[in-house]
Protein backbone atom coordinates (compact mmCIF):
# COMPACT_ATOMS: atom_id res chain seq x y z
CA UNK A 1 0.00 0.00 0.00
CA UNK A 2 1.56 3.26 -0.91
CA UNK A 3 0.95 6.44 1.07
CA UNK A 4 1.21 9.79 -0.66
CA UNK A 5 3.83 11.96 0.76
CA UNK A 6 1.17 14.74 1.38
CA UNK A 7 -1.57 12.54 3.29
CA UNK A 8 1.42 11.79 5.60
CA UNK A 9 2.44 15.03 6.60
CA UNK A 10 -1.12 15.98 7.05
CA UNK A 11 -1.37 12.99 9.82
CA UNK A 12 1.86 14.42 10.99
CA UNK A 13 0.78 17.90 11.49
CA UNK A 14 -2.85 17.03 12.29
CA UNK A 15 -3.19 13.70 14.26
CA UNK A 16 -2.70 12.05 17.97
CA UNK A 17 -4.30 14.10 20.44
CA UNK A 18 -5.59 16.77 18.73
CA UNK A 19 -4.76 20.47 18.67
CA UNK A 20 -2.01 19.68 21.13
CA UNK A 21 0.18 17.92 19.12
CA UNK A 22 -0.57 19.90 16.03
CA UNK A 23 0.41 23.17 17.65
CA UNK A 24 3.82 21.75 18.89
CA UNK A 25 4.60 20.48 15.36
CA UNK A 26 2.68 22.55 13.18
CA UNK A 27 3.94 26.76 12.04
CA UNK A 28 1.94 29.28 13.80
CA UNK A 29 1.51 31.73 10.71
CA UNK A 30 2.20 31.25 6.93
CA UNK A 31 5.67 32.71 6.13
CA UNK A 32 6.04 35.73 3.95
CA UNK A 33 8.70 37.30 2.13
CA UNK A 34 12.37 36.13 2.77
CA UNK A 35 10.80 34.17 5.52
CA UNK A 36 9.43 31.52 3.24
CA UNK A 37 13.04 30.87 1.91
CA UNK A 38 14.77 31.17 5.10
CA UNK A 39 12.69 28.72 7.56
CA UNK A 40 13.58 24.94 8.91
CA UNK A 41 12.03 22.13 7.92
CA UNK A 42 9.98 20.42 10.19
CA UNK A 43 9.95 16.88 9.29
CA UNK A 44 13.91 15.98 9.61
CA UNK A 45 13.92 12.62 8.18
CA UNK A 46 11.10 9.65 7.59
CA UNK A 47 11.40 5.78 7.24
CA UNK A 48 8.75 3.12 7.17
CA UNK A 49 8.73 0.56 9.25
CA UNK A 50 9.82 -3.03 7.18
CA UNK A 51 6.04 -4.31 6.53
CA UNK A 52 4.70 -0.92 5.90
CA UNK A 53 2.59 -0.60 8.84
CA UNK A 54 4.00 2.21 10.55
CA UNK A 55 5.96 5.57 9.83
CA UNK A 56 8.60 7.09 11.79
CA UNK A 57 9.28 10.93 11.08
CA UNK A 58 11.86 12.59 13.07
CA UNK A 59 10.45 16.57 13.49
CA UNK A 60 12.53 19.43 14.47
CA UNK A 61 10.62 22.37 16.59
CA UNK A 62 12.91 25.58 18.25
CA UNK A 63 15.97 23.07 17.26
CA UNK A 64 15.05 20.03 19.06
CA UNK A 65 14.14 16.81 17.77
CA UNK A 66 11.38 14.25 18.50
CA UNK A 67 9.90 11.58 17.25
CA UNK A 68 6.32 10.30 15.38
CA UNK A 69 5.53 7.42 14.88
CA UNK A 70 2.15 7.04 12.71
CA UNK A 71 -0.38 4.44 12.49
CA UNK A 72 -0.48 4.06 8.01
CA UNK A 73 -3.10 1.71 8.41
CA UNK A 74 -5.45 3.73 10.80
CA UNK A 75 -3.63 7.36 9.75
CA UNK A 76 -3.62 8.09 13.20
CA UNK A 77 -0.35 9.26 15.50
CA UNK A 78 0.71 6.07 17.21
CA UNK A 79 2.95 7.53 19.67
CA UNK A 80 5.10 10.68 19.95
CA UNK A 81 8.36 10.70 21.72
CA UNK A 82 10.55 13.89 22.49
CA UNK A 83 13.38 13.80 25.06
CA UNK A 84 13.53 16.47 27.96
CA UNK A 85 16.06 18.77 28.14
CA UNK A 86 18.48 19.64 25.00
CA UNK A 87 18.03 16.11 24.15
CA UNK A 88 16.98 15.47 20.99
CA UNK A 89 16.22 12.19 18.26
CA UNK A 90 19.53 11.44 15.27
CA UNK A 91 19.24 8.75 13.61
CA UNK A 92 16.31 5.97 13.97
CA UNK A 93 16.20 2.65 12.45
CA UNK A 94 13.77 -0.50 12.56
CA UNK A 95 14.32 -2.86 14.60
CA UNK A 96 11.18 -4.87 13.35
CA UNK A 97 7.72 -3.98 12.28
CA UNK A 98 6.74 -2.81 15.69
CA UNK A 99 10.12 -1.78 17.31
CA UNK A 100 12.08 1.43 16.48
CA UNK A 101 16.05 1.91 17.73
CA UNK A 102 16.76 5.92 18.24
CA UNK A 103 20.17 7.65 18.74
CA UNK A 104 19.73 10.43 21.04
CA UNK A 105 21.67 13.39 20.87
CA UNK A 106 22.50 16.71 22.65
CA UNK A 107 20.95 20.19 20.54
CA UNK A 108 23.23 23.52 21.55
CA UNK A 109 21.05 25.83 19.28
CA UNK A 110 19.04 25.79 16.36
CA UNK A 111 21.69 26.14 13.85
CA UNK A 112 24.36 23.72 15.77
CA UNK A 113 24.92 20.61 14.43
CA UNK A 114 23.72 17.61 16.74
CA UNK A 115 26.52 16.08 19.19
CA UNK A 116 26.16 12.27 19.18
CA UNK A 117 25.78 10.90 23.25
CA UNK A 118 26.48 7.65 22.52
CA UNK A 119 23.00 6.15 23.99
CA UNK A 120 20.49 4.12 22.18
CA UNK A 121 16.60 4.34 23.20
CA UNK A 122 14.57 1.80 21.80
CA UNK A 123 10.82 1.50 21.88
CA UNK A 124 7.51 0.28 20.42
CA UNK A 125 5.72 1.88 17.92
CA UNK A 126 2.88 2.05 20.31
CA UNK A 127 5.15 3.97 23.04
CA UNK A 128 5.30 0.47 25.56
CA UNK A 129 8.61 -1.80 26.18
CA UNK A 130 10.47 1.29 26.51
CA UNK A 131 14.68 0.45 26.96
Amino acid sequence: MRTPWGTVLGILLTAGGGEAAAAEVAPTATPTGLAVFTRHDHVVDARISPGGTYLAAVTADGGRRGLAIIDLAHRKLSHFFKPEGTTGVGDVRWAGDDRVVIELVDHEGDLAAPKLRGEIYSLGADGKGAT
